[in-house]
């Protein structure tokens, strides 16, 4: 009996090695779910399976993309992935293809690339089954270093690090040594490519350095596959992995976990995790992406009304801007119109007027900011104005200054669901929109400031953007002081400012 158990597992253990069933051919990489975010998961499955089955427990019922795909913000406390696009590949893994794992990440590489995953997406997420994370390896070593800073993470489920023991024994079997999979499923202390793979990688993950490198995520099995016993147990998992997760299933049920389990939560949570890091480390801080544009202008106008047998009395100057993406620089502008000696057309000399604007606009902290502005606009003394030269008469109606500081800043919203607040101390009432890419976010802010009792338009208080979920927002703020002063009308002609506006997510 004991010698009849040997030549069935000599015979049978190829078959088995690593994966179900299924022989699928190379194919251009499947997009699953189509979403809207810049983040994307790519699924790779084992030897001797497809995509179509490894990721599924059972006919009819949710693959583990689907599933992933309705994980929302009430699902999980880190957040949702219902919004991400989901990539599966198909590689030849029968018991005996010719190709050898370089070759088909080599293949699958190209065929990311050319479906832009690598320009089209920010974020990439690579889960792998088994023999697929040994190929996921291979596709990171060798990709160019700026495609490799949009991975994100990797989770292996089920992969064997250091090779499969039944691949030792199926490689014995006649006719294996031209089974491409087979040889380099071998154990690593003889196979040679799977020794240059491990050096390989621990290599780049020393160059990516502490800040830059992505989390890898190992699940390993408790249950005997029938009747190998257990082919990946926690000893066979990769030495890089930054977190492992018993899993209670076999070889095969590792890479299905059901919804609602903890193998299943684990694997959202790693995935959610890995973006969340990556996020940071392209230039989060405290939430807010460090990605600024800042501009300030000032005008000055003096407005006239004309007609026979009046004419026109409207002088503007150049409108001045300033304008910086790098927020650390301060910004200053001016502008000032003015009309000098003139007089009343009945005779009388008048006073000189015109108007001034400026101010500046500087970075205090990470994401507070200070703003000054001054406006001064003095009236003229009669509403018909006469001039040296016997020029006039001219109808005077206003004269007017005006500043415009703008603030523009990315803010990545981390948790599953967060306000935005923007908080506003002796600054103007601003106006506040924010988008994600092109669209508008169709949320009502809620204004909860107070006007402050020096009788300057400014104000002390909180804006929020209530319940914004999970993504990259482009928030702009807008500040205008304005100073308007009428002919003959009694009114301030001066007006100043000097507040400061920060924002948090909670």
């Amino acid at each position: 009996m004991k010698r009849f158990l040997q030549v069935v597992i000599l015979v049978c253990a190829p078959l088995f090695i690593c994966g179900a069933t299924g022989t699928p051919a190379f194919a251009q990489a499947e997009v699953l779910i189509s979403g809207n975010s810049k983040t994307a998961l790519v699924f790779l499955h084992g030897y001797r399976s497809s995509s179509s089955t490894a990721f599924r427990n059972e006919a009819g019922s949710p693959s583990l993309p689907e599933a992933l795909a309705g994980v929302r913000w009430s699902d999980l406390v880190r957040g949702g992935l219902s919004n991400d696009t989901m990539i599966l590949v198909n590689y030849p893994a029968n018991f005996c293809t010719k190709f050898t794992l370089p070759e088909i990440a080599q293949r699958i590489t190209r065929d990311l690339d050319a479906q832009r995953v690598f320009t089209s997406y920010d974020r990439i997420v690579f889960v792998a089954h088994s023999f697929g994370g040994l190929v996921t390896k291979k596709i990171l070593v060798d990709l160019s270093p700026d495609r490799r800073e949009k991975v994100a993470g990797v989770v292996m489920l089920g992969t064997p690090a250091d090779g499969a023991a039944l691949a030792d024994i199926g490689s014995r079997l006649p006719g294996t040594g031209r089974c491409g999979i087979i040889s380099d499923l071998r154990s690593i202390e003889r196979n040679s490519m799977l020794i240059d793979l491990t050096t390989r990688w621990r290599q780049m993950l020393v160059e990516l350095g502490k800040s830059r490198r992505f989390p890898i995520a190992c699940g390993y099995e408790r249950q005997r596959t029938r009747p190998w016993g257990v082919i990946v147990p926690l000893s066979r998992i990769d030495g890089t992995c930054t977190e492992s997760f018993a899993f209670d299933a076999d070889h095969y049920e590792i890479a299905s976990p059901d919804v609602g389990t903890s193998e299943f939560s684990w694997v959202a949570d790693a995935i959610l995790s890995a973006v969340a890091a990556h996020q940071r480390s392209m230039g989060l801080a405290k939430g807010i992406v460090n990605e600024q544009e800042i501009w300030i202008s000032a005008a000055t106008y003096i407005h006239g009304l004309g007609g026979t047998p009046y004419q026109t009395v409207d002088r503007q100057s150049d409108s001045m801007s300033s304008y910086s993406s790098d927020p650390d620089r301060q910004l200053e502008v001016a502008s000032k119109v003015e009309f000098g000696a003139h007089f009343a057309c009945s005779g009388k000399k008048l006073e000189p007027f015109g108007a001034l604007a400026g101010g500046r606009l500087l970075r205090e902290g990470t994401t507070t900011y200070r703003v000054e502005s001054y406006l001064r606009a003095q009236r003229a003394n009669a509403k018909e104005l006469c001039f040296e030269n016997g020029l006039g008469p001219y109808f005077y109606e206003s004269t007017e200054a005006h500043f415009t500081a703008v603030i523009k800043t990315r803010v990545q919203v981390l948790a599953p669901v967060s306000d935005v607040v923007i908080g506003l101390e002796g600054m103007p009432r601003p106006d506040i929109s924010i988008s994600v890419g092109e669209r508008q976010v169709d949320v009502e802010p809620i204004y909860e400031i107070k006007r402050s009792e020096d009788g300057a338009a400014s104000y002390s208080g909180t804006v929020t953007f209530p319940q914004l979920g999970r993504d990259n927002y482009l928030l702009e703020m807008r500040f205008r002081g304005d100073m308007g002063v009428i002919a003959e009308l009694t009114g301030k002609d001066e007006v100043s400012f000097s507040g400061i506006t920060y924002i948090e997510t909670r």
